[in-house]
């Protein structure tokens, strides 16, 4: 039986490099107007609808003046809205319009479709073993935090206490 730092070390080898053939495929099958930087930005807006400049920027790893740049051709193509917040004027939140939803879809169904060729000798007991982990992990990592200051007080928490991390998250 592996234990939780066993499958957290085999998880930390493995996912970059399906997180590699993953961006890869995307990549390969994103609408041919749009940069890697710009594909990235519209996915980030499709999960965090209404997310600010500065937060595409921080994503993006841009200056505020970079994703700005950016974000002004991504309007003009019609896939993303600009709009100024109605409380704080310096706000500017960012929503994906149905075409940068038409772009985006298109791109994974083709991207899904060249990673299932990848998938097409795996036995299905093992794809149904991989399912049911994939939606494990999901979960997991659906709550798990992300932000560097939350991270680090849960590791300072967990020395502390000698408790799992996920029982220090619990309690907050």
């Amino acid at each position: 039986m592996e234990t939780e730092r066993d499958l957290a070390g085999r998880l930390i080898e493995v996912a970059p490099m399906v997180m590699r053939v993953v961006r890869a495929y995307m990549r390969a099958n994103r609408a041919s107007d749009l940069s890697t930087p710009q594909f990235r930005a519209l996915n980030f807006i499709r999960r965090h609808q209404g997310a600010s400049l500065s937060q595409v920027a921080e994503h993006l790893g841009l200056s505020p003046a970079g994703a700005s740049r950016l974000v002004d051709a991504l309007v003009s193509r019609g896939y993303i809205a600009r709009q100024v917040s109605a409380t704080d004027r310096r706000y500017v939140m960012l929503d994906l319009l149905p075409l940068g939803a038409d772009v985006l879809a298109e791109t994974r169904q083709r991207a899904e479709a060249g990673i299932a060729a990848l998938l097409v000798g795996v036995p299905a007991d093992d794809r149904r073993g991989i399912a049911r982990a994939l939606e494990t992990l999901r979960v997991i990592f659906a709550e798990a935090p992300v932000d560097e200051e939350t991270v680090r007080a849960t590791i300072a928490a967990d020395a502390a206490t000698g408790e799992h991390s996920l029982e220090t998250l619990e309690r907050r």
